[in-house]
């Protein structure tokens, strides 16, 4: 048998465990037989595995076959279709501003309808502004999440405008610093009320819809103040903590409705809300990115590719997970 392109045979499906390639001799001929996600199929490949110029004919049936299995990528410059959101409707809580607003900005240029909501109206109206301009299509939407009048009005104002609701965003959030034993209880009030009871209240009224409709996708900011603990913001952690165990518990009990929860926690990302720690506290603020191995701040618009993947039909059995997106903080 002549030398094989490995990675004609390979290239397309990374060596991966689920994708096994076998090539027989047969006849002067080349027969391939592909096993890819369980599913098998048998080709003939002609004469040689190269041609003349090289290239491998392997390589070439094998980029036929992912297109068969994956959906070919989408014309002009918007994403392949496995992460296309194009018809589908979104809401981002929290959406005016830092975290929030990048993510709104991403799933709008992914294709899809977005909704911002945010306790600003002016900042809501601003970012839906923004993706209108850059062609997109949203709505600015004011929003107390703990409120739960205004998340149940905010729900069914997009399902009549759109007739479904097919991904939440619950990024809307806030912090306050103190040592515990001199913690005020009016701010423990107001961060859980606010990341917490928040998150649950939009999960809720978006998830009847989601469960109605038989399909969609919960998209949760936790942090990685709810998967370790650190100094000075008590209430943060436990509401943030409080969010993983509820994004967990929802995936659970709304997996065979078609309901998908998941959450991303994010390290220190360079935002309003950490402006303001960077300012009072540097010393704090430092140590924090000294402990990640990449030893920097997250910007916004790095969490646009998680937030379009869980979205996406590309993560369609992923739920109940905590994606960290952290520099490598965690992994030590």
């Amino acid at each position: 048998m002549p030398d094989i392109d490995k990675k004609g045979i390979f290239g397309y499906f990374g060596g991966g465990l689920r994708d096994k390639v076998t090539l027989v001799r047969a006849s002067g001929d080349l027969d391939a037989d592909l096993t890819h996600r369980g599913n098998r199929r048998k080709f003939k490949v002609p004469g040689r595995a190269r041609d003349s110029a090289g290239r491998s004919h392997v390589g070439e049936h094998l980029r036929k076959e992912r297109e068969l299995q994956h959906g070919k990528r989408e014309k002009g410059n918007g994403p392949p279709g496995l992460f296309s959101l194009k018809e589908k409707a979104a809401i981002v809580t929290g959406g005016g501003s830092g975290l929030g607003r990048a993510i709104a900005k991403g799933l709008a240029d992914a294709g899809a309808w977005v909704a911002v909501a945010d306790i600003s109206k002016d900042s809501a109206q601003s970012v839906a502004k923004e993706i209108r301009a850059r062609k997109g299509q949203a709505i600015a939407l004011k929003l107390d999440v703990t409120q739960l009048t205004q998340v149940e009005a905010m729900a069914q104002e997009v399902q009549e405008k759109r007739g479904q609701v097919d991904i939440l965003v619950n990024s809307a959030g806030i912090t306050f610093r103190s040592p515990a034993l001199e913690y005020p209880e009016g701010e423990w009030d107001r961060v859980l009320n606010v990341n917490l009871k928040g998150t649950f209240l939009c999960c809720q009224a978006v998830g009847k819809a989601m469960v109605a409709q038989g399909k969609g996708s919960i998209i949760n900011i936790a942090s990685i103040g709810g998967l370790v603990g650190y100094g000075g913001c008590i209430a943060y952690l436990a509401s943030k903590g409080g969010v993983v165990q509820l994004t967990r518990g929802l995936a659970v009990e709304w997996a065979k409705a078609g309901v998908r929860v998941n959450a991303i926690a994010p390290f220190v990302f360079d935002t309003p809300l950490v402006s303001q720690i960077k300012v009072r506290e540097p010393d704090h603020f430092q140590r924090m990115i000294d402990k990640a191995p990449m030893g920097r701040l997250g910007h916004a618009e790095e969490l646009i590719g998680t937030a379009i993947f869980l979205a996406s039909a590309a993560s369609e059995l992923i739920t109940g997970h905590i994606l960290a997106v952290d520099g490598g903080f965690l992994a030590q």
